[in-house]
Parts: structure tokens; C-alpha cells; sequence
């Protein structure tokens, strides 16, 4: 049976609470579905994430967030161009998400040229899924 887990970096924890059955999942439900890209961009999933934010941002394409995760996973899969147009479309549906600003924001001043990074930036910085 297929299931994911969404693991807490501060401390591991094995509670049944962060174990989420996948055939559980309500596949019309646009905030789990959000969710759990986020779990997998966590777990370094980007193809799993990405679909799972697709769907949901096909299924809410008004909520930032969605654009958001799509956003994540692209970035992590390094297809730079559609993470920016992503985070791009969230800025726009919710220009006062700060989160979203600063996505976009690092996005368009890291060169994804061999590997560079734009000034005052961190390579680290296009793997973490939360920036």
C-alpha cells in the first residue's frame, strides 16, 4: 500500500499523525492535495510534487498557494523559467504574500547558467522548497 510521510527536520517523529494513507486521499480536496506536495518536496520527490501541485492549482487556480507549490517543485526539478512564471502567477493572485514575493524575487536573480547564483544568493537556496 502506498503512503508518504511528511517528516519534521527539527526532530523525527513516528506518529500515525504524519503518516497519510494515499488511496485516503480525497482527490478533489485541493488543500491536501497542496499538502501533500509540500511532503513531498520535503522527501526531494520534485516529480511527485509537481503533480500533486498541478492538480491542485488546475483545481484553484485563483489560490496562490497552489501556484506556490508549483512553483517549489519546479525550481527543485531546476526548470528555472516555469518556477518563475509560476511564482509570477501567485504574486498576482496575492501581491501581499510575502513568501510568494520573495520566491519570485530570488528566482529572477539566480542565473541558471552552470550552476551560478545571483548576487547575495545560496545554492542552497534552490533546493530549499520553503524559500
Amino acid at each position: 500500500m502506498l503512503m508518504y510521510v511528511c517528516v519534521n527536520y527539527e526532530s523525527t517523529i513516528d506518529s500515525g499523525a504524519h503518516k497519510v494513507m494515499a488511496s485516503d486521499l480525497d482527490p478533489s480536496n485541493a488543500t491536501l492535495l497542496s499538502n501533500r506536495s509540500l511532503c513531498w518536496l520535503r522527501l526531494g520527490q520534485a516529480d511527485h510534487a509537481l503533480a500533486d501541485a498541478t492538480t491542485c492549482r488546475t483545481m484553484k487556480p485563483d489560490w496562490a498557494k497552489a501556484w506556490y507549490r508549483e512553483g517549489a517543485a519546479l525550481r527543485l526539478l531546476q526548470r528555472f523559467d516555469e518556477a518563475a512564471n509560476a511564482f509570477y502567477e501567485g504574486v498576482q493572485r496575492d501581491p501581499e504574500n510575502m513568501e510568494l514575493v520573495k520566491a519570485f524575487r530570488i528566482r529572477c536573480c539566480i542565473l541558471p547558467v552552470s550552476g551560478s547564483v545571483g548576487v547575495g544568493m545560496h545554492a542552497t537556496s534552490l533546493m530549499d522548497p520553503s524559500v
